[in-house]
């Protein structure tokens, strides 16, 4: 087998096998899965005795690439067996499973996955970019209202996820359950739940800063609490499923 490392050789490595017609050699064949998104409901939901509404949670998924690997290191990935090269804008608010694009790839078991969230750093370029389809150029626009008896406030957050170094990705090596994608028809369905990112900020921290809206940005301890719950603490979660 051969060996990749990062995502720029996964994706070579993908190219090279759907260029082999039929992919004989090797009993593989191209296919088309179906990405879907999933985010949660549109409820009120409790924060350490705050009431949180979300009025806006969109989210930039991808550049996106399923491995055959079993998330065994963050620096390569063995093979890339589906990937999506675009970035695709998910409403976090919307609880029905929604087709969002195509992951284009060849037969085979995916064990693990990596993506970028709206922002990728091309291994040739000088620095980090916004990809087309990144809500607004961000990879989450947050807005919401926290209530605790008379106490009121708006809050918002647009938070910029950049790969930390060029030809790498913001999330890599994230396990998924074991699955032989085939010719047959197949889903993936990525569940986002800006619920559990939210419920990392420090609301009477946010309270007590007396503005309304709130505004975080980067490097206010609730703005990096939602980038480790993006990126380690709460990850979307990949789940397969019929189209």
């Amino acid at each position: 087998m051969i060996r990749l490392h990062g995502p720029r050789r996964a994706r070579l490595a993908l190219c090279a096998l759907l260029a082999l017609e039929g992919c004989d050699a090797t009993g593989r064949r191209y296919v088309e899965v179906t990405l879907q998104a999933q985010g949660a409901e549109r409820a009120p939901f409790e924060v350490d005795g705050w009431t949180v509404e979300l009025a806006r949670a969109d989210v930039g998924f991808g550049p996106f690439w399923l491995c055959a690997t079993e998330a065994a290191s963050p620096e390569f990935c063995d093979a890339a067996v589906l990937e999506l090269r675009q970035t695709v804008t998910v409403d976090g608010l919307d609880p029905l499973p929604d087709a969002v694009a195509t992951l284009n790839g060849i037969t085979g078991t995916v064990r693990s996955g990596m993506w970028d969230y709206g922002v990728s750093w091309l291994p040739t370029a000088s620095r980090a970019r916004f990809n087309e389809g990144a809500p607004e150029g961000h990879s989450l626009v947050l807005r919401g209202v926290a209530s605790r008896g008379s106490e009121r406030f708006a809050f918002e957050a647009d938070v910029d996820l950049a790969p930390p170094m060029a030809g790498a990705l913001v999330v890599r090596g994230q396990r998924v359950a074991a699955h032989d994608v085939t010719e047959g028809p197949d889903a993936l369905t990525v569940r986002i739940d800006p619920r559990l990112w939210v419920q990392r900020m420090d609301f009477e921290r946010l309270a007590a800063r007396g503005q309304d809206p709130v505004v975080l940005r980067a490097g206010d301890p609730d703005h990096e609490a939602l980038v480790v719950a993006m990126t380690a603490g709460a990850l979307p979660a990949l789940e397969w499923a019929r189209p």
